[in-house]
């Protein structure tokens, strides 16, 4: 009996100092910083009179039809008149014609988002249940790994005004902080978010609530496609050859495996020869390209501020609120020097391994939407096929990125085999990535490393399983 009482005894008395050692420890992880999710283009769907009746853009399949009968001639070669063209392309342009905005940027109302919320996902798991990929993923991997009572989704129009929408942020942080009982939060930019992020940055530092900043697939040093805005248009065949090859054999899905498309890739030159004939005719002449700009691009594109914004900084504007965002463009390094000094953790995560869209910029390292160079702040990068010559501490084992070079060298990490926000739910690279959103422990790259196991520079394949 004694010694049965004396092992009660000593059980109960391990597990008082074991709880007495766990449960501090528990008690401190526990708090969790709130991390608020800003997503790019299209995550919030439009709708029409999204204060009453409410129902969901949709592109009709005759508009579709339409458009495709509208314009097979010229991609056929048996029309090639460009003042026909710029018609005939306008024409196809006005059905969508919802997306766009007044002269000023602005909504008028009729069109816009109805989920926007300032409580946790907690609350709107089914928002999110069913995404598996891109930043629904993300959410539901962040929901995973820290409760779903601490992520929160900031859902915007993404067609207005980045610093507008850097506002409706603001209130949003405001909000959490309150439910939280919080001083600060992580912000996750993603894609046009980490425009908006960048915005945020600029208007609001001084509220010093910001814990984490993390810029994912970044644009928020522009793209080179949206120079089409500046009237540079790439017209050379090859380049366009040249890329929807390499994009096929490396676009890192597998259902549908592109590869199996590659054999069709010659039979479309022609088509791309009869457009680049074409838009060349248009280009070189001053009166046919004001008019290609004016009557096919700018109805709709034009009164898009955001489309704007995604012009590099040394590109122009054509608003007074892509004036103001090519400032907050131009002032973000300073800015996220100001919240390093602060003690805040900014990181950076860029995409690579496909080439850039040729349209205004051909061959560069990219991907699949926005260029290396521009998604890392500065990093040297080769070319899309290339290496440097340089060796160097920081430069990549594919020899593509010497990451000494970017704004943030101990703090960007450069994902080789995702495309551009396309992180499937469940996979090694998601983890990864949100890992780095979500753990106090990783401050850089270097304790990513110690706590991960992975360095500065990642390989997914094609299922995102992360290389070793």
């Amino acid at each position: 009996m004694k010694k049965t009482l004396k092992t009660l005894l000593s059980v109960l008395l391990c597990a008082a100092l074991i709880f007495g050692v766990v449960c501090p420890a528990t008690a401190a992880e526990e708090k969790v910083t709130p991390v608020i999710l800003v997503h790019g283009i299209g995550v919030s769907e439009l709708y029409n009179d999204p204060s009453g009746d409410a129902q969901p853009l949709s592109i009709s399949p005759v508009t579709i039809m339409s458009a495709l009968l509208r314009l097979t001639g010229y991609l056929v070669g048996t029309k090639s008149d460009p003042d026909e063209f710029i018609t005939d392309a306008a024409t196809v342009m006005g059905g969508f014609s919802f997306l766009s905005l007044d002269a000023d940027g602005e909504s008028d109302g009729k069109v816009g988002i109805i989920n926007s919320w300032t409580d946790s996902l907690a609350n709107h798991m089914d928002y999110i249940s069913d995404g598996n990929v891109s930043e629904l993923a993300i959410c539901r991997t962040l929901c995973d790994k820290i409760g779903a009572d601490n992520v929160y989704l900031y859902n915007y129009d993404w067609r207005l005004d980045a610093c507008a929408n850097a506002e409706g942020l603001a209130d949003l942080v405001t909000a959490v902080k309150s439910q939280k009982g919080v001083d600060k939060v992580t912000i996750v930019g993603c894609s046009e978010g980490t425009m908006i992020l960048s915005a945020y940055i600029d208007k609001y530092s001084e509220r010093d609530d910001i814990e984490r900043a993390v810029f994912l697939c970044g644009a928020m040093a522009g793209l080179s496609i949206a120079n089409v805005y500046n009237f540079e248009f790439n017209t050379n065949v090859d380049d366009y050859m040249t890329y929807l090859e390499e994009f096929l054999k490396n676009f890192p899905i597998n259902k549908p495996d592109l590869r199996s498309f590659l054999p069709i890739v010659p039979t479309l030159k022609p088509i791309i020869v009869n457009i680049a004939r074409l838009m060349d005719k248009i280009m070189s002449d001053e009166t046919k390209r004001a008019q290609f700009y004016n009557q096919v691009l700018y109805p709709i594109f034009g009164t898009i501020p955001i489309f704007c914004e995604f012009m590099p900084h040394e590109g122009g504007g054509l608003y007074n609120k892509v004036v103001n965002y090519h400032g907050v463009q131009g002032r973000l390094k300073d800015n996220i020097a100001a919240l390093r000094e602060k003690g805040v953790v900014v990181d950076i995560i860029s995409n690579y391994g496909m080439p850039s869209i040729p349209v205004a910029a051909a061959g560069k390292q990219c991907d699949g939407l926005i260029e290396l160079k521009y998604s890392s702040l500065g990093a040297k990068v080769a070319d899309y096929g290339m290496t440097l010559s340089a060796p160097g501490e920081k430069v990549s084992p594919d020899k593509v990125v010497n990451a000494a070079k970017g704004f943030l060298p101990d703090n960007t990490w450069y994902l080789r085999g995702v495309a551009h926000m396309q992180f499937d739910y469940g996979t090694e690279a998601i983890d990864f990535i949100t890992g780095i959103m979500t753990d106090p422990e990783i401050v850089d790259v270097y304790t990513g490393e110690e706590k991960t196991g992975q360095g500065q520079f990642v390989i997914s394949d094609r299922q995102q399983r992360i290389s070793d």
